[in-house]
């Protein structure tokens, strides 16, 4: 993921006047969503869910059983404010109505992943330079991985007894 991670900073740097669109595009295109186990868009990556009165997460990621673990939103790398002012956005817009564990802001120089906390808060979890990014951090944005399921069938036998 590290890997990853340096790849997508690279690739804005090259060209810092990107949209938010080709920042989106670099991150499917280095593999972030396949290296998190996501099949691709319309099975399990959402691109633009809308969701009620609230507007449109740039990017979900979604388990089988339709639970969104994630969302993305993108900023462009030249905008002038900071990327955590859209923190109230990502998180009232569109983490808390779509029930996503994780919330991430990124503009593909920088990132800032949140998590749920108690009572629907976002618990930031780091903020760092995808340039700079640790193994720690990597390890963190790794837990955005599709998670996967085993159901098996569990019977219950009742025995009555009558004396």
């Amino acid at each position: 993921m590290q890997d990853i991670l340096h790849s997508i900073f690279e690739s804005v740097q090259q060209n810092p006047d990107l949209s938010e669109s080709e920042v989106m595009d670099i991150f499917v295109d280095e593999g972030f969503f396949s290296e998190l186990g996501y099949e691709g868009f319309g099975v399990d990556i959402r691109s633009e869910e809308s969701i009620v009165g609230k507007g449109r997460a740039d990017y979900s990621g979604k388990d089988d059983l339709d639970n969104t673990i994630f969302t993305i939103e993108f900023k462009k790398p030249s905008r002038d404010e900071d990327l955590a002012n859209h923190k109230p956005q990502l998180w009232e817009q569109y983490v808390k109505p779509l029930k996503a564990q994780y919330g991430v802001l990124t503009d593909g120089q920088e990132m800032i992943l949140y998590e749920r906390g108690a009572r629907d808060r976002a618990e930031r979890i780091f903020r760092n330079s995808l340039e700079e990014i640790t193994d720690d951090e990597a390890d963190e944005v790794s837990n955005l991985h599709k998670p996967s399921y085993e159901f098996y069938e569990v019977r219950t036998y009742w025995i009555s007894r009558f004396d």
